[in-house]
């Protein structure tokens, strides 16, 4: 066991399908992911953050998701790995769940793109840095780029 997903929890659903007739929508995701390490135990809690919008349309169709998952990991692991490796068990949950809210909702499925992070430019920061050092978690945060910010 180097990573073991022990939980998966959806902490929010913001979703709005409030367009005037049936279109094809041109879609952009953007995404962010935080790690939490509590203290004195090999667990960490990850926040996953998905938002898809209609470009030009955002207030009338937009999902935004927050998925949670709890997992325990070999203290040998890297922090780097760990974050690859919860992130890459964790996607495919906000996938199906965005998946099926949107074909549950009687419009095309939406299926958010998976993005390799361990190919991408993450902005880190280190909440140790950030906050007090008497606080019990260890925590980074990654932020993903969107598609535009990617091209620039």
């Amino acid at each position: 066991m180097d990573v073991k997903l022990l939980k998966v929890i959806v902490k929010n659903i913001d979703f709005n399908n409030d367009t005037e007739k049936p279109m094809k929508l041109e879609l952009k995701s953007s995404y962010s992911y935080g790690v939490r390490y509590l203290s004195g135990k090999n667990i960490c809690r990850c926040e996953l953050t998905a938002k898809t919008e209609a470009k030009g349309i955002e207030e009338k169709f937009h999902i935004h998701i927050v998925l949670e998952g709890i997992f325990e990991f070999d203290p040998s692991v890297k922090k780097e790995t760990l974050h690859v490796e919860t992130y890459d068990q964790l996607f495919p949950y906000l996938r199906s769940t965005v998946t099926a809210i949107t074909a549950n909702a009687g419009i095309a499925p939406v299926i958010p793109p998976y993005i390799d992070i361990s190919k991408q430019n993450i902005y880190r920061v280190d909440m140790n840095k950030m906050h007090d050092q008497t606080t019990n978690n260890d925590g980074d945060d990654f932020v993903f780029p969107d598609d535009d910010d990617e091209k620039k």
